[in-house]
C-alpha cells in the first residue's frame, strides 16, 4: 500500500528536487489533494454516522456531537410518538422569510449552520432528532 512517503518520493524524483523544502511543499500539496478528493468522494467511501439527539421544548436547535462534512438526513419524533418523520431542508434565508414568527409546534423543516441543526419552529414538546451524515475525516498524515 502506498503512503505519503511513497508519493513524496515519486513527485520529488519527477521534479528533480529532493530537498527538505521541496518535501514540505509536496507533503502539503498531497494532503490538500487528498482532502479535496475526500470532500467529493466521502459519501461513497465512508459509512454514514448517525446519532439521536434529545431536543427540549422551546429550544430551536440541537448540537450534534459528531462534526459532519455533510448532513444527509434529519428526522424528528415527539416524545409521545414512536415513528420518525423526515424533515425537509430549507435555507436560513427561507427561515427568516417564512418561519421566524411562528409559534412553537412540531418541526417540519431544518437548516444547518456551523454544525448545528436549526428547526423551522421551536418544538412545543420534548422530542428526538436523528441526524445522519458523513463525519469529517482526519487529515492525511
Amino acid at each position: 500500500m502506498s503512503t505519503i512517503t511513497t508519493y513524496r518520493a515519486l513527485v520529488a524524483n519527477e521534479v528533480g528536487d529532493v530537498s527538505s523544502r521541496a518535501q514540505n511543499v509536496i507533503d502539503r500539496a498531497l494532503s490538500d489533494t487528498y482532502q479535496e478528493i475526500l470532500y467529493h468522494a466521502a459519501k461513497y467511501l465512508i459509512a454514514p454516522s448517525e446519532e439521536d439527539i434529545v431536543a427540549t421544548p422551546s429550544h430551536r436547535y440541537v448540537d450534534p456531537t459528531v462534526t459532519y462534512s455533510e448532513i444527509r438526513v434529519v428526522l424528528w419524533h415527539d416524545a409521545s410518538d414512536t415513528d420518525f418523520k423526515m424533515l425537509k431542508q430549507i435555507t436560513e434565508e427561507d427561515y427568516y422569510r417564512l418561519y421566524v414568527n411562528r409559534d412553537a409546534s412540531t418541526p417540519a423543516y431544518y437548516y444547518i449552520k456551523a454544525n448545528r441543526v436549526y428547526f423551522d419552529v421551536a418544538p412545543d414538546s420534548a422530542g428526538t432528532c436523528k441526524v445522519s451524515g458523513v463525519a469529517v475525516q482526519d487529515e492525511l498524515s
